[in-house]
This record gives structure tokens, sequence and C-alpha cells, in this order.
């Protein structure tokens, strides 16, 4: 099992406030440290945040031999993502290709979470797809083969809600990216593959942004697993802590379960 598990990485300290809690950015072979937090209602309208995401039916799943994935055709409906994009940039010279995906940029509380990933050449990529489209269940069995199959090398980063206040959603979203592929340890990539439309300004090395990239990139896809299960065993971890506000059920985001909770339940006041 990868040296650096989930179940190490959500090992939390107490909160030193009733709103902020440490964590710490986490990569299979080392550990970087970092502020972690929660509430993010209390400037929510300040932020210009996402829309918030739809629900996504679990997408049905066809059997794969292992890599069988690798030369799918993209962007076809009921198609997995593959790696074609990952090899051709291979056959240019580039021998590490890094993925990178966020989770949490539409919710109102709860950090936002970013994770890099690099993948083997033999990786079993059979039902990888976009973490959106997977249920629970499915996307911490997949993180589980992913964290644990050697060679693979994988970082997340967490931006907390009094950064994402500071500099607003997406320039933290863009730091987590960045801070996730500096976290990588024991490969330098040559080059990343970024979900989205715009890449960290910040990043000394060459990447592209891929529209949908985690529908399209079988490494994105990985990406956004890590990212979601890290994210949702955070809000779950919260939940344990806060009941009254639901997050093991939206995670953070503004359902209308969790706006008729923050109605109800008066929010704590923010740290001094």
């Amino acid at each position: 099992k990868s040296k650096a598990s989930a179940d190490a990485f959500v090992n939390l300290s107490g909160p030193t406030t009733r709103s902020r809690t440490a964590a710490s950015v986490v990569s299979n072979s080392g550990t970087v440290s970092s502020r972690q937090s929660v509430f993010k209602e209390q400037k929510c309208q300040k932020r210009n945040r996402a829309d918030i995401p739809r629900e996504v039916e679990s997408a049905k799943k066809q059997k794969k031999t292992p890599g069988g994935n690798n030369h799918a055709q993209s962007g076809l409906v009921g198609k997995l993502p593959n790696r074609s994009m990952e090899f051709q940039l291979m056959e240019k010279g580039n021998k590490s290709i890094c993925g990178v995906d966020e989770a949490g940029r539409g919710p109102l509380a709860g950090p936002v979470v970013a994770a890099a990933v690099v993948l083997p050449k033999d990786f079993d990529c059979s039902d990888i797809d976009d973490s959106k489209k997977l249920t629970e269940d499915e996307r911490e069995a997949l993180y589980r083969r992913i964290t644990s199959t050697p060679n693979v090398k994988w970082a997340v980063s967490v931006i907390d809600h009094q950064r994402i206040d500071e500099i607003n959603i997406l320039a933290s979203t863009m730091q987590a990216m960045s801070a996730s592929v500096r976290a990588l340890k024991g490969v330098k990539p040559d080059y990343v593959l970024i979900d989205g439309n715009r890449c960290p300004v910040d990043l000394s090395i060459p990447a592209q942004a891929v529209v949908k990239g985690d529908a399209k990139c079988t490494i994105i896809a990985a990406a956004s697993i890590i990212a979601k299960v890290t994210r949702d065993r955070l809000m779950h971890q919260y939940h344990a802590k806060w009941p009254q506000y639901g997050f093991a059920k939206h995670k953070g985001y503004g359902t209308g379960e969790h706006m008729a909770a923050i109605a109800k339940v008066p929010l704590p006041p923010p740290p001094s």
C-alpha cells in the first residue's frame, strides 16, 4: 500500500477555532505542511463561485482489460477517458506526463483540493472515469487502486476558506494545482495536462489546459478521483464535528438542505 495513504491524510488535528482545523498536503512519498479549513459561507457572496454542478448519474461501465481504455475514442457518450493525448506527448520526447484536476470550486463550504498524478504506462486504467460520473463507492475503490499501485506518483494540495476569501476561488484553484505538482516526490514531470481552460501562471513546467479533460484524459480523470475522494473525506470529518450542517451528504454544495441548515443554525463567528 502507498506509504502515505488517504488514511494518513485525513488524520487531522483538532480545530484551532470552531471554523478552522489543521491538515497537510500529502504525496505518496512525502508531506508538505499546510493549513486547511471548513466554513466559507460567511463570504460566499463575494467570491463569484461557479454554478453548483448538477449531480451526474453513475456511468455505465464496460469490461476492460488492463490499460484497455488507452486507445478508446474520446468525447463519445459511453466512452471512458483515454491516454492518447498523453502518449502523443511521450512520442514527442516527454517522458513523464502529469495530470491535474480539482474538487471544490462550486461548494459554499469546505476547501478547494487539487491533485497531481503521474501514471506508469502499464497502469490498469479499467473503469477510470471523470469522478462526477462515479458513485462514492466507485471513487473510493479506484482511489485505492491508484494510490496503492507501485510507480504511481501522486500528490494533493488543499487551500482553506480563509485563503479563498483573500484571493478568490479561481486564484485559489490555480494555487492548489501548481502546489500539487510541486509536491510530487520522486518524479519531475516534463509536461502537465490540466483540466479546464487555463493553466496556473506560476507553473514552471510546460502545460496544456484541456476543457472537460477529466472526461477525455485518463490521467486527468485519475487526478479528479484523488481530489474528489480527498475532499469528500475531509467533509466527512467536518460532518463529525458539525453534524447540524449535513456536510456528509451534500459535501458543502449549496443544496436546499444545506441552505436550510445555514438559515436555521447560526454560523460561527469569523476567527479574530
